[in-house]
Parts: C-alpha cells; sequence; structure tokens
C-alpha cells in the first residue's frame, strides 16, 4: 500500500524552497545585481527608443536629416551590440 498522499506531498516539498528562489539563500546577492543590472538596461533602452521616437514625431527637419540614413543604422544596430557583446564577454573571462 502506498502511503497517504500527505506524506508523499511532505516529502515532495522537504528541500522547498529551491536555493535560487530562497531571498536569503546563497544566489540571492548575485540574483539581486542581475536583476538590478537588468532593469538600468531596460530602463537605458527605453529612454533611448523615447527619444528617438519624440525626435521622429516633433523633431526639426535638420535633426531628422542628421540622424536619419544608414549611418545610423549600421552604428546603433551593428557596430554598438557588437562592441557591447565584445565587452561582456572580455569581462567574463577575466
Amino acid at each position: 500500500m502506498s502511503p497517504p498522499i500527505s506524506t508523499r506531498f511532505a516529502e515532495a516539498l522537504a528541500g522547498w524552497p529551491p536555493p535560487v528562489l530562497d531571498p536569503a539563500g546563497p544566489y540571492a546577492q548575485q540574483i539581486t545585481i542581475l536583476a538590478w543590472a537588468l532593469i538600468a538596461v531596460g530602463v537605458i533602452v527605453t529612454l533611448i527608443v523615447a527619444l528617438f521616437v519624440g525626435i521622429a514625431l516633433w523633431g526639426d527637419e535638420r535633426t531628422k536629416r542628421r540622424l536619419g540614413g544608414e549611418r545610423l543604422i549600421w552604428a546603433g544596430g551593428v557596430a554598438f551590440p557588437v562592441v557591447g557583446a565584445s565587452r561582456v564577454e572580455s569581462r567574463h573571462h577575466r
């Protein structure tokens, strides 16, 4: 005969919460740092996008011409991510 459900449930939860979800666990500080870094990057990206949308909607023609075109696409869409990723990668291997 199998043990009662309450015993099996208690055995299943014996190691709960796992260390990653424990707010005072061994990984709490690293997760907090990662969370704040992700929040900061998200805020920065949102502000940059909002700035460019504002320029596109309400900017003067001179600014639009200066920021438009292929140069900004190559700089912001290719060069910036490559440089950023390589910096992260170089810090990771130290």
